[in-house]
C-alpha cells in the first residue's frame, strides 16, 4: 500500500518472498532441520526479514537515485529474485521448517485464532496508523501527490522512497516466514528436484514426459488414439455432432425467380471448415 501511495509499484513482492523463503530454508537445513532450537528459529526469521528488506533497499535505490521508472526496477527485481532462488535451490522444492516454528506461529493459535491471522492483523494494523498518523505517513502521501512540492517543503523525497520500498521488501520478507502453506508441511530432507518441464502432448494424443530422467512414455497404441481419460468431453462431442449436421445441410441458393425462401440444391458446405474447425478442437 505504501509504495502505490507514493505513485510507485512493486511487482516483485511474490518472489521477494520466495527468496527470503529459501535463504531461511537453506540456514534451516544446514543447522538442524525439522530440530532446529528456538535461538536458530528466530535467527532463520532475522535472516528472512534481512533478505527482504535489503532487496526492498535495492530496488527503492534504482527508482530513487537511478530513477528508473518503478515498473522496470521491480520487474527486474522479480527476475533476479527469482533466478537467485533457483540457483541456490538448484530447482529443488526446499520445504525445511522447523517443527518448533510449525507448532508455535504455523499451527497455533490463541482465544482460539490462529496466530498467522493475529500476525497479519496486527501488521496491517499497525502499519495503518503510521500511515494515518505519523509524519512518515504523511511524506508518504506528499510524495504520491506531488513529489516536486514535496521537496520544496522539505521532503527528502529519495530517501523516503527507498524507506517506502524497503519496507515493502522487509514485509515481503515476513511474509516469507508466515507462508501456510510452507508451514503446514513436514520438514527434514531435500525433495527430489522438480520436473524440468511439464509434458508435452503432441499430435493424436502422444504424450512425452520428462520425468524421472528423460524416459519416453507413449500410449500403447502408438499415439493414433488417445487414452480413456484423455477423451474429449460430453460437450465438445455434441458440439461437434452440431457441426457435422450444419456441414452437412443443403447450402440454400436463392432462386432465379427471386424467390427469398431459396431452393435447396445438392451442394454441400464447404469440408474444409468442418475439417479446420476439428483440428483446432484437437
Amino acid at each position: 500500500m505504501f509504495v502505490i501511495i507514493t505513485a510507485g509499484i512493486d511487482l516483485s513482492v511474490g518472489f521477494v518472498l520466495v527468496l527470503a523463503g529459501v535463504v531461511a530454508g537453506e540456514f534451516y537445513l544446514d543447522h538442524g532441520g525439522a530440530n532446529a532450537s528456538t535461538g536458530v528459529v528466530w535467527a532463520g526469521a532475522l535472516i528472512s526479514l534481512a533478505v527482504g528488506g535489503g532487496w526492498g533497499l535495492l530496488q527503492g535505490f534504482m527508482v530513487a537515485k537511478l530513477k528508473i521508472p518503478a515498473l522496470i526496477a521491480t520487474l527486474a527485481g522479480l527476475g533476479g529474485a527469482e533466478g537467485i532462488s533457483y540457483l541456490i535451490t538448484g530447482g529443488s522444492d526446499v520445504r525445511v521448517v522447523p517443527n518448533k516454528l510449525i507448532s508455535s506461529i504455523g499451527q497455533g493459535s490463541i482465544f482460539g485464532i490462529q496466530w498467522l491471522i493475529v500476525i497479519s492483523f496486527g501488521v496491517t494494523l499497525i502499519f495503518g496508523l503510521v500511515l494515518a498518523y505519523t509524519r512518515f505517513g504523511r511524506y508518504t502521501y506528499a510524495i504520491g501527490s506531488n513529489p516536486e512540492a514535496a521537496v520544496r517543503a522539505g521532503v527528502n523525497a529519495d530517501r523516503h522512497l527507498m524507506k517506502v520500498y524497503a519496507l515493502c521488501g522487509l514485509l515481503a520478507g515476513l511474509a516469507g516466514i508466515l507462508d501456510p502453506e510452507v508451514q503446514h508441511h513436514p520438514a527434514g530432507h531435500r525433495p527430489r528436484p522438480l520436473p524440468r518441464g511439464p509434458g508435452r502432448r503432441r499430435a493424436g494424443g502422444e504424450r512425452a514426459d520428462r520425468q524421472d530422467g528423460d524416459r519416453e512414455h507413449r500410449h500403447p497404441a502408438g499415439g493414433d488414439h488417445p487414452a480413456e481419460h484423455e477423451r474429449p468431453l460430453g460437450v465438445q462431442v455434441r458440439l461437434r455432432e452440431q457441426l457435422q449436421l450444419l456441414t452437412a445441410r443443403p447450402a440454400l441458393i436463392p432462386d432465379r425467380g427471386g424467390d427469398q425462401r431459396g431452393a435447396a440444391t445438392d451442394q454441400r458446405g464447404p469440408g474444409w471448415i468442418m475439417q479446420l474447425t476439428m483440428l483446432v478442437m484437437q
